[in-house]
């Protein structure tokens, strides 16, 4: 199962707040409703994949504004999610369905 998260930063005290929506096109629609304020320095989507054991897996979702295009970078855990390392592996998508699909491929995977 995939769960989505969009992880705000405030610009001003740097405090977090992760929010879990049911889907991707919906983190996407408050990721951009956040984008706009100036409120935030960060604004993040994230799509998490448990699986069992101690191997969990997470994507870091980033839009490159100019081209439309999504950076979908896979991180791993070995310690049980505790920390999450980038590895080089992931994919450009040019659209949410491509994102999704990708994801739902890899991110709940045993195996990459």
């Amino acid at each position: 199962m995939i769960t989505y998260i969009v992880r705000l930063e405030q610009r001003d005290d740097n405090e977090v707040e992760e929010i879990e929506v049911a889907t991707l096109a919906e983190a996407e629609e408050m990721a951009e409703h956040f984008r706009k304020d100036d409120f935030f320095s960060s604004v993040e989507i994230y799509a998490y994949g448990y699986i069992p054991g101690k191997r969990k897996r997470k994507a870091l979702i980033l839009k490159n504004e100019d081209k439309g295009w999504y950076n979908v970078q896979l991180h791993i855990s070995i310690d049980g999610g505790e920390n999450f390392f980038y590895c080089g592996l992931g994919r450009w998508c040019e659209t949410l369905e491509e994102v999704e699909k990708y994801i739902n491929e890899n991110v709940g995977r045993k195996e990459l």
